[in-house]
């Protein structure tokens, strides 16, 4: 997993002074955020803080998800014994022969 960068946000109504605290930001290895007002500045952290909650979200109803996929599938095979096992088994063979085809980056579930 690549570092993150550290962010800093530059707020000035000159476009001069904003510019050069970019590059005197960016040339220390941060990651620049821009408003021209506080105001500006205060929506930006707003919506940065709701994706960030909303990417959370997504992280957890796609475990959600994962896991009733799960369930269903134990089901299936408590139902069936002649098949118990078969949905893992595909799965390892696909991942395998991904991982031969040189496809196996990241995360298998999208």
């Amino acid at each position: 997993m690549p570092e993150m960068q550290e962010t800093v946000m530059v707020v000035d109504d000159e476009a001069a002074v904003l510019s050069a605290l970019c590059r005197l930001f960016r040339s220390a290895g941060y990651r620049i955020l821009t408003a021209r007002s506080a105001e500006e500045g205060l929506k930006a952290s707003e919506i940065r803080r709701k994706n960030t909650e909303l990417r959370q979200l997504c992280a957890q109803l796609k475990g959600s998800f994962l896991g009733a996929m799960e369930a269903m599938a134990t089901m299936a095979e408590v139902r069936d014994p002649y098949t118990a096992g078969h949905q893992r088994r595909v799965s390892r063979l696909a991942s395998f022969i991904a991982e031969v085809m040189g496809l196996a980056t990241g995360d298998p579930h999208g």
